[in-house]
């Protein structure tokens, strides 16, 4: 589902533009990849690819009391992981239920950790994976990409504002950069199915299409980069489309031609019980393999728009669905690789603080009813209001989960998760072998008062067995508490029997369950609802009113249930000579031919499910004498306008009483030689209007019940003959000239018959993230930022002539002059000897660096010891250096300001070697004293050295032997030693260490210190 949300900030340590050239190593077999439109797998690697069907889950198991913007749990003494996706007891327990539930795949919305601190700090980690791995469950890691605005709290509610320029080069480069992380950090791990690149982007964009042109290059751009890391075995890339908007367009950029990287287009899709026509569409729009990433409703059901608490938890209505939209998607599978349901567990954190609910601080911790839908929708962004498609046409956001959560009550403990319905619906369908019993759909009922109802129920064991069948009310209470029965024949039928009594004693939907139960113990379940149906009221005009206009507009109540109406208005009672208006589901209609005569009309208002199927209520209502007649008048255009295109939309007022208007264009006062219509609405298009300098004259007429009068109007027109054109050609820089300043001017000839022009500046042909405006009639503009690197700049001049709507171009290239420079180490000086471990390391500048990253380790390249990034320091202090006497390496990595392939692009780097003095102490021995002779059993102790790795001692009769005592001692600084002969001889002692290196996994080599002793 939507989510929008703030930008966060980032800062690296190590470059991702680095991994541009690296490929994996450690897996040299594509597990997973496409072919036509089918997704394929050989996790086996026998080299046998079968066609992988997705049977997946949405999952972001968000713990009660946590938000999405939370790192950390409140508590500070909780010893949970602070990321959701390192905690083993909540993978434990939810990979245990996806395993049994027959699902073989997650999604996770955002695997990256970009925003970390600021939006969803919860991230992907290779604890999961693993997780994942040994349940034989396949992931599907999210990249989110920022959306093109965001929502705020304003001093009047809720504010949305657009900040995304996807042509900014900065911000490219900056999403590639993390891409190019995030690819390295998981690409190996066999768990992943394939990456998945935003969420429903394209339903913040708005109207500009540059714009979304620039967002799906992008895309296009990550997805190309994900091959160049992984090499020829790389996972596919999804991108996941709000829907079908802007998919497969070429206007926008998303056609299979412009996007050729792209191997999979995913879609969060809402249409309903069904998908409609959605795999027909989409099959006309690309040729590539389609996900359903998001699908389903949630599971409470509001009875009460205007207080979403009012309703019950419908969890039969929510299986229902995602049973129906399942067996969509593997009816498809021709296109379909499959979907993941939105979602694994409730979203307690929910609602958004966007929407300035004064309960918003309690939405993670209580879970209450929010309904997002038609009564409370979405603050205004310019868009239109969509209704979800939902049974209470709201979407209920903390109630999507495939399982309900409850608090532990043990402290610290994972939340309790319980499965609705639609796990075990999609249990069964995931796994079509040792199903439950089904039970044919039982089809909605609507009852009047005093209505029966029935319904035969017919149910099947997939082994053949005898069921036994039950029925009861959702919530549990037997039939018996609204007067129902329901008869088990015994064979696998049974009647349900209903006689609705009252509607006013019951909720307009009440909701009862068949039940089917196999000897075997597993359950089969089917939910239907009778609607209790009440009669739509008129609400205005009331039968109190008198009317004193012939247009009176008719409003009604709903109703509850009550899906059709039908307005008759007549002379007599049930009489329809005025209107007879089958209004659909409309709870309004304008009615334009009352009499005026003072007799009273008799209104009769039929509601119900169908035409065949509807009741009644009778009005009557008293009209005034007299009829007011006031003929349309045109509003746009204007009289008088000069028409400069063969098109154009008039639009007019609606007039007192009018029935209907006759609109004639003509070269002459009165004449229809160009167009000519009568219609019933105000407005209309004429096509062909000749642009050859005449006079248009329009005539708009106003009928009336037994009248019409009109209203005449002139306009006049340009002469097309008369236009002479010639294209606009750049005058400076000119042709082929280099260029050699971040900032130039750009001028043009006029051309002739030009309307407008418009400019693109861009690093290759058509592109225009370095420059992109519309000039209007101006003929020149200043440009910045141009790269000074010595690669090639392609200048587009757009142009439009005064006589048509489409634009023309004029291509350039120039040629940049590469003014860079490279920086170089200062301090210390390259081959040195370090004997302080603080050094502030310094550099020169360079030019035109736009990145400086300082690596310093015990081998070349490496950075175990210190890792630096910085856009515009020249210098950074190191503490903690190593002086143990081996070389240090520095590495000063820095990237020019310019692309990142090509002339000049990529990142350079140049290698410091320095040595370093050995300052550790040595060990020294304490007791016995040299002077002491040493007794049959006698303790050594010495005083530790500096970063001393482990102690070895030797006793001996000759120097460096161990015929008395050989042992180590680790760390210990002391030992003792029995068996000291007494022969008045001497006694050696060898005492061995060895110093630890701190940046390595080994330690240094032995020494020792030799010392003899006399014996009594």
């Amino acid at each position: 589902m939507l989510r929008t949300r703030n930008s966060g900030c980032l800062f690296l340590i190590i470059p991702a533009f680095l991994f541009l050239s690296f490929q994996s190593s450690a897996e040299a077999y594509q597990r997973v990849k496409v072919q036509g439109r089918q997704l394929v797998a050989d996790f086996n690697e026998d080299g046998q690819y079968e066609p992988f069907l997705i049977e997946g889950v949405g999952y972001s198991p968000m713990p009660i009391g946590r938000h999405v913007s939370d790192w950390g749990y409140v508590d500070a003494a909780d010893p949970r992981p602070d990321n959701i996706y390192s905690d083993s007891a909540i993978l434990d327990r939810d990979f245990s239920l996806l395993k049994a539930m027959n699902a073989n795949t997650i999604r996770i919305w955002k695997a990256d950790d970009s925003q970390q601190g600021t939006r969803f700090p919860n991230k992907l980690t290779q604890t999961t994976l693993d997780k994942a791995q040994e349940y034989n469950i396949k992931v599907i890691p999210g990249f989110w990409v920022p959306n093109e605005g965001f929502w705020s709290c304003g001093v009047n509610g809720p504010v949305y504002t657009r900040n995304t320029n996807f042509s900014d080069p900065n911000l490219r480069a900056d999403i590639l950069n993390r891409f190019a992380l995030f690819i390295n950090q998981f690409k190996d791990h066999p768990a992943i199915l394939f990456w998945a690149i935003g969420n429903e982007n394209n339903l913040t964009f708005g109207d500009d299409p540059q714009n979304i042109r620039a967002f799906y290059s992008l895309v296009d751009e990550m997805a190309e980069l994900a091959h160049q890391i992984e090499g020829a075995d790389h996972h596919p890339v999804a991108f996941v489309n709000g829907d079908l908007g802007h998919l497969g367009n070429a206007t926008f950029g998303s056609s299979d031609a412009d996007m050729p990287n792209l191997d999979i287009w995913g879609a969060n899709v809402y249409r309903g019980r069904s998908f409609g026509t959605l795999f027909t569409e989409y099959r006309n729009l690309s040729s590539k393999p389609f996900w359903i990433s998001e699908f389903g409703i949630d599971a409470w059901n509001v009875t009460n728009q205007s207080n979403p608490d009012e309703g019950f938890e419908d969890q039969a209505a929510q299986a229902d669905y995602a049973g129906a939209l399942w067996d969509e998607i593997t009816a498809n599978n021709d296109t379909v690789v499959g979907g993941t349901i939105m979602e694994y567990s409730d979203e307690w954190w929910k609602p958004y603080e966007w929407l300035c609910d004064e309960n918003s601080d309690l939405c993670n911790r209580t879970q209450n009813h929010f309904g997002f839908g038609a009564t409370k929708n979405c603050p205004d962004d310019g868009g239109f209001n969509w209704v979800p498609p939902s049974p209470d046409r709201m979407f209920n956001e903390e109630w999507w989960g495939v399982v309900k959560l409850s608090v532990n009550p043990t402290q610290y403990g994972p939340d309790i998760v319980t499965p609705r319905e639609v796990y075990y619906t999609l249990q069964s369908k995931f796994t079509p072998e040792n199903a439950p019993p089904t039970i044919d759909p039982i089809s909605d009922k609507g009852a009047f008062e005093n209505q029966v109802v029935t319904a035969n129920v017919r149910a099947v064991d997939a082994e053949g067995g005898s069921l036994i069948l039950s029925a009861e009310l959702l919530n549990g209470d037997p039939l018996s508490v609204v007067g129902a029965t329901f008869t088990d024949n015994g064979n696998g039928t049974g009647v349900f029997r209903w006689t609705v009594q009252s509607t006013s004693q019951y909720p307009s939907r009440v909701p009862f369950v068949i039940k089917a139960r196999d000897a075997d113990g597993e359950l089969g379940v089917e939910q239907f609802d009778v609607n209790i149906r009440i009669l739509a009221d008129l609400i205005t005009p009331t039968e109190s009113s008198i009317l004193n206009s012939s247009s009176v507009l008719f409003q009604w109540t709903p109703g509850e249930n009550v899906t059709t109406y039908n307005l008759q208005i007549g002379t007599a009672p049930g009489a329809s000579d005025i209107v007879n208006q089958y209004n659909g589901t409309k709870t309004s209609f304008q009615v334009n031919n009352i009499p005026q005569d003072g007799s009273p009309i008799y209104v009769r208002l039929w509601s119900g499910v169908s035409l065949f199927s509807m009741k009644y209520r009778d009005y009557v209502i008293q009209t005034e004498g007299g009829l007011v007649l006031e003929p349309a008048e045109i509003i746009t255009p204007t009289n008088g306008t000069l028409f400069d295109l063969p098109i154009r939309g008039f639009f007019w007022t609606e007039g007192v009483n009018v029935q209907s208007y006759t609109l004639a264009v003509g070269s002459a006062p009165g004449a229809d030689d160009i167009f000519k219509q009568t219609l019933t609405e105000n407005l209309a298009s004429v096509n062909g209007i000749p642009l050859d300098g005449r006079s248009i004259y329009v005539r708009l007429t106003s009928h009336y019940s037994a009248s019409e009068e009109f209203k005449d109007y002139v306009y006049s027109t340009i002469d097309e003959t008369a236009l002479v054109t010639e294209p606009p050609e750049m005058i400076t820089p000119a042709t082929g000239q280099p260029i050699n300043t971040s900032q130039l001017q750009f001028s043009w000839s006029t051309g002739e018959g030009v309307a407008a022009y418009h400019l693109y500046v861009g690093r290759s042909q058509g592109r225009y993230e370095l420059h992109n405006q519309s000039m209007g009639t101006q003929t020149s503009t200043t440009v910045s930022g141009l790269p000074t690197n010595g690669s090639t700049i392609y200048v587009r001049l757009w142009y439009r002539y005064q006589s048509s709507n489409n634009w023309n171009y004029t291509d350039y290239t120039y040629q940049t002059q590469d003014q860079r420079l490279a920086p170089a180490l200062l301090f210390p000086t390259d081959g040195s000897t370090l004997s302080n471990s603080t050094v502030t390391f310094t550099w020169s500048p360079g030019n035109q660096i736009m990145q400086y990253y300082l690596y310093i380790g015990t081998s070349p390249g490496s950075a175990n010891i210190f890792g630096f990034s910085s856009l515009s320091a020249t210098s950074v202090e190191v503490q903690n250096l190593p002086l143990t006497g081996r070389p240090i390496y520095v590495r000063l990595w820095y990237l020019f300001d310019g692309p990142w392939s090509g002339p000049g692009g990529g990142a350079q780097y140049v290698d410091y070697v320095f040595n370093t003095e050995d300052l550790r102490q040595a060990p020294a021995m304490i007791t016995p004293q040299l002077s002491t002779p040493l007794a049959s059993t006698t303790t050594f102790q010495w005083l530790p050295g500096d970063d001393i790795a482990q102690y070895y001692f030797y006793v001996g009769t000759t120097p460096g032997r161990s015929d008395i005592y050989n042992g180590s001692t680790g760390l210990a600084t002391s030992v003792t030693v029995n068996g000291i002969p007494q022969n008045g001889g001497t006694v050696y002692v060898r005492l061995w260490y060895r110093f630890q290196d701190p940046w390595s996994f080994v330690s240094g080599g032995w020494k020792y210190i030799d010392y003899s002793y006399s014996t009594q």
